[in-house]
């Protein structure tokens, strides 16, 4: 039963991170670069209240609710490719602590950098590669110009 009040507290932080990207922050291109949140008062800001009436129309809601869920779906899936992908080093991982008590940071850094690795995307793999040649470029120029 644990577990699954686990699974609700990941799924509401999801959701209110959802949320906020797309009425505070503006990130969803279907319901546009307008900020549709109220600041509300913390005073009394208790787990499961009822949120704050939306200054949205009714169809800029259905639009946002729409978007809230896309994102939250497109997470879902994008974290079960990873945990599909790098099973193996997940399993690895999990094995490791059974085999000595603590894993000093020197140990955990390899885990890291394959996780990390195997998680990308080919797509983010390939971009996270131009921008760092961009970058590259740009220091390059930065000390000939400087020298």
């Amino acid at each position: 039963m644990r577990e699954w009040v686990h699974v609700a507290d990941d799924l509401g932080r999801a959701t209110e991170m959802a949320r906020a990207m797309v009425t505070r922050y503006g990130v969803s291109p279907d319901v546009g670069q307008a900020s549709f949140a109220r600041e509300r008062s913390r005073y009394l800001d208790l787990p499961g209240a009822s949120p704050q009436r939306s200054e949205a129309s009714d169809q800029t809601s259905a639009r946002i609710d729409q978007a809230i869920s896309s994102l939250v779906e497109q997470a879902f899936e994008r974290a079960t490719e990873i945990l599909r992908k790098c099973s193996a080093i997940h399993q690895d991982s999990a094995a490791r602590p059974l085999e000595k008590e603590s894993l000093s940071e020197e140990e955990l850094a390899p885990i890291r950098r394959a996780v990390a690795a195997c998680s990308r995307s080919d797509a983010h793999a390939a971009r996270a590669r131009s921008v760092e040649a961009a970058f590259r470029t740009i220091l390059a120029q930065l000390r000939k110009a400087h020298s």
